[in-house]
């Protein structure tokens, strides 16, 4: 059985949406875990009409952020013997195929691969959002594989990539045992890294499956990121670098941050009291949830 995990934080019409598609699948062997994270809205009524036909509402009672949602999930999987758990951004359709596409995958490669889909913009559906992903060990730079290139086919090779996204992530009941839940400090953004690290330090691959298509209501559009996007951005990519990037490639890594940081300052992407109060906070060894 696969459990699936939506963290659902004021957004219950996209969660409402996302269970639609899910219960569309070819693929019947499920259930769908949907983690009501501290909504402030109706979100926690309004899911609770869904519960039951293989919908389980689990209540947190705060805003534990995506990893600590994740976790809650993932726990209650666990403890129901779950064979594969599915992380899957609440904002995603995914197509009739997709749990099976996903599933077949992981068969094949039987070592306890973590498997990820194809994810285009819902908006832009000929648009690819992630084809696959890749972390460099020396910069710490993340990439998107194919992100804005319209889908022509040309990423729909099955391969091992060096990151995967939390958007959409098949996890085996074998590496969530070796490996853990997710890391709730982060509590916002890089947590999906941050797991992708230990995951290959415990020795499993990650898989980018094509087949396995998902449809994410991310904007296709670029522009100021919020002060809660930079915030959690800028300071838990400090971490990650500081944490998985090798001593003799830190300085390296900390060139770059620094020069891409400086960059979407000077553009007025980022505000910079924000990127202050961010590296403030890390070098004071505050994380979790921003104060």
């Amino acid at each position: 059985m696969i459990h699936i995990i939506l963290v659902n934080y004021n957004g219950w019409e996209d969660t409402v949406e996302c269970i639609r598609s899910l219960k569309k699948s070819t693929y019947t062997d499920y259930e769908i875990l949907v983690v009501d994270n501290g909504s402030t809205d109706d979100s926690a009524a309004r899911l609770r009409e869904l519960a039951g036909d293989r919908v389980v509402l689990l209540e947190a009672g705060d805003n534990l952020g995506f990893s600590g949602g994740n976790n809650v999930g993932i726990r209650y999987a666990q403890a129901h013997g779950a064979e594969y758990i599915l992380l899957l951004n609440n904002d995603t359709l995914v197509t009739p195929d997709t749990l099976e596409r996903l599933l077949e995958a992981a068969k094949r490669h039987d070592d306890g691969a973590v498997i990820t889909a194809k994810i285009l913009y819902a908006f832009q559906p000929e648009v690819i959002w992630y084809a696959g992903g890749r972390f460099d060990g020396r910069t710490g730079r993340t990439e998107h594989r194919g992100i804005h290139e319209v889908d022509a086919g040309q990423y729909d090779k099955e391969q091992e990539m060096s990151f995967v996204s939390g958007c959409c992530m098949l996890i085996p009941a074998e590496v969530l045992r070796k490996v853990g839940p997710m890391e709730e400090d982060y509590f916002l953004y890089c947590e999906d890294l941050d797991y992708c690290c230990r995951i290959a330090e415990a020795g499993y691959s990650m898989v980018y499956a094509p087949a396995a298509v998902v449809y994410h209501k991310v904007s296709a559009s670029t522009g100021q990121a919020s002060d809660t996007v930079t915030y959690y951005t800028v300071r838990n990519k400090r971490r990650i670098l500081e944490r998985y990037i090798a001593p003799g490639n830190r300085w390296m890594a900390r060139c770059y941050f620094w020069l891409e940081t400086g960059k979407r300052v000077l553009t007025r992407e980022y505000r910079r009291s924000v990127v202050k109060r961010a590296i403030k906070d890390y070098n004071n060894g505050h994380m979790g949830r921003m104060m």
